[in-house]
């Protein structure tokens, strides 16, 4: 298992102080601190190795079942580790412009089907912008997002509605549509046909969502709670750009604007 394989190259390294309850307030509000008992427990994890996942491509019948994962030190902006730009540009290939990555990582592929699961070769000639799964990336996780949304729209319309008065779960803002879960906010903004991912910018923070597209005023969405900032992906197909983030706390919203 890699997540095993790869806790001791990750372990050792001392946890910023400073760093961590700038992280804690941003996904938990200004007034976290981490204090010296939550310190402690990520000194342990950073002693310890801790080992995260990213999954660059989530197997499917279209690439055989072969999942492409990163695997990076789970704590590595809290070291203050470098940023791996050759990581962040692999993951933007893959259509999540916004990833970062702190240190060194690792890229693994694994084959779900035909059972067992199993780690398989991943080769340099796999690094090649030009490799076949590089190439695919992109639309198979935009493909991905469409069917994640299909299945939590046939969960949300089998589940009886919110007695709450007054609640939608989707809408129409000026430029934008937005549509959600009690976990996540999906954000749909049209732009013109051709639009490159190279071409825009989007910002997600705490309680907003900023887009920049080439010959546009900017869009501002101010959002009703928190989201998890660092967790959110956004991906462009022919002319629509769709954001998701993941609330911090599961519940419906009002709306946003």
């Amino acid at each position: 298992c890699m997540l095993t394989l790869l806790k001791p190259v990750f372990a050792g390294g001392n946890i910023d102080a400073g760093e961590a309850n700038k992280a804690a307030k941003s996904h938990m509000g200004a007034g976290a601190d981490l204090g010296e008992r939550g310190l402690s427990v990520l000194g342990d994890a950073a002693a310890g190795g801790s080992v995260e996942t990213f999954a660059l491509v989530r197997p499917a019948k279209s690439n055989g079942f072969c999942g492409v994962y990163i695997y990076l030190d789970e704590v590595g902006m809290l070291k203050r580790l470098a940023p791996n730009a050759r990581a962040a540009g692999i993951a933007a290939s893959c259509g999540f412009d916004s990833a970062q990555f702190f240190g060194d990582v690792f890229i693994s592929r694994t084959q779900t089907l035909p059972s067992p699961m199993r780690n398989v070769d991943f080769t340099i000639a796999d690094m090649d912008s030009s490799a076949p799964w590089l190439t695919r990336a992109a639309t198979e996780n935009y493909d991905y997002g469409l069917g994640m949304r299909e299945v939590k729209d046939a969960i949300e319309e089998h589940r009886p509605p919110p007695t709450t008065a007054g609640v939608d779960k989707d809408g129409e803002g000026e430029g934008f549509t937005w549509a959600q879960t009690e976990e996540d906010l999906e954000v749909k903004v049209k732009v013109p046909a051709g639009t490159k991912s190279k071409d825009v910018k989007v910002a997600v923070k705490a309680q907003e969502i900023c887009i920049t597209v080439p010959n546009r005023e900017s869009l501002t969405i101010k959002l009703h709670a928190r989201v998890q900032a660092s967790e959110s992906t956004w991906s462009i197909s022919k002319d629509t750009l769709c954001v998701m983030v993941d609330k911090q706390e599961e519940g419906l919203w009002d709306g946003i604007h």
